[in-house]
């Protein structure tokens, strides 16, 4: 009776152990799930599902006033995608340059931040979801990014030059836009380019 009671009371113990943790899992998203990671990009601010100039998914997007994409990569024809770049870009309002964008990229580890084809200084966040990760991880990930394009735009602002240069002759998808936004503010506030080369290249 007593090693009856024991081997019992061994498996209340048992079970009382793993089942907080069965209870606490959650289902995985993948880059393949392009709905449910606009769902959490909507829970910052905006988020629009979209095709890219490639055929793959893409997300556009704004969090406070900031538009930004969420671009696809490794897909097979436009499916079975495995990880996701965070995109964004400024115009340049003058003294940014590769030394200050070399500043910025040494001194952080989330994120990298370059000078486009047109001049202007544009900051990416790259995202392995190969094998999933959990919502709570991926809604973390978008807060992170949040972070990082508002610490950008203080950072231009602090480094842009006394007198401000005009910016550089805007590519084809901002010609039907006005040219009186203002320089420092996000560049897909006035059409942004998609960074097509990029992309391009990082299929390769």
């Amino acid at each position: 009776m007593k090693t009856k009671s024991k081997l019992l009371t061994n498996l209340v113990l048992a079970a009382g152990l793993v089942l907080p943790q069965a209870a606490l899992a959650e289902d995985l998203v993948d880059a393949t799930q392009v709905d449910v990671i606009a769902s959490l990009a909507a829970k910052y601010g905006t988020a629009e599902v979209d095709v890219d100039n490639t055929g793959d998914p893409m997300i556009s997007g704004e969090i406070d006033d900031t538009h930004y994409m969420v671009l696809f990569y490794g897909c097979e024809n436009g499916n079975n995608c495995t990880t996701i770049q965070y995109y964004t870009g400024w115009i340049n309002p003058g003294g940014i340059d590769v030394d200050t964008l070399n500043d910025w990229n040494r001194d952080r580890r989330f994120s990298k931040a370059y000078i486009d084809a047109e001049g202007d200084p544009v900051i990416e966040f790259d995202v392995n979801l190969f094998g999933g990760v959990t919502e709570t991880n991926l809604y973390d990930t978008f807060d992170w990014w949040r972070l990082v394009m508002s610490e950008f735009d203080e950072y231009i602002s602090v480094n842009a030059a006394d007198e401000p240069s005009l910016p550089p002759a805007p590519p084809a998808e901002r010609e039907a836009e006005s040219d009186d936004a203002p320089t420092g503010t996000p560049s897909s506030a006035i059409g942004m380019a998609q960074p097509d080369g990029d992309k391009v290249r990082a299929k390769k």
